[in-house]
């Protein structure tokens, strides 16, 4: 894509059950996307891995089974 002059983004999965280390690596190249799962993110955020201050927008989906649950 970068022959067609699109910049590069820097996507991060963040979510548990991945190795958090693996993650940490990711974040120390910059991201432009940040995607967590609740869990993760409060986390990482409360280890002071990772913080919102440049972050522009922030969405929150709640996910439900087919059974009516979480």
């Amino acid at each position: 894509m970068r022959e067609y002059g699109v910049p590069e983004l820097r996507p991060l999965l963040c979510m548990g059950g991945v190795d958090m280390q693996s993650q940490l690596e990711v974040v120390k190249r910059g991201v432009h996307i940040v995607v967590a799962t609740p869990g993760r993110l409060k986390d990482m955020l409360t280890k002071k891995k990772i913080n919102l201050d440049n972050c522009r927008v922030a969405a929150s989906v709640q996910v439900f089974n087919s059974r009516g649950g979480r």
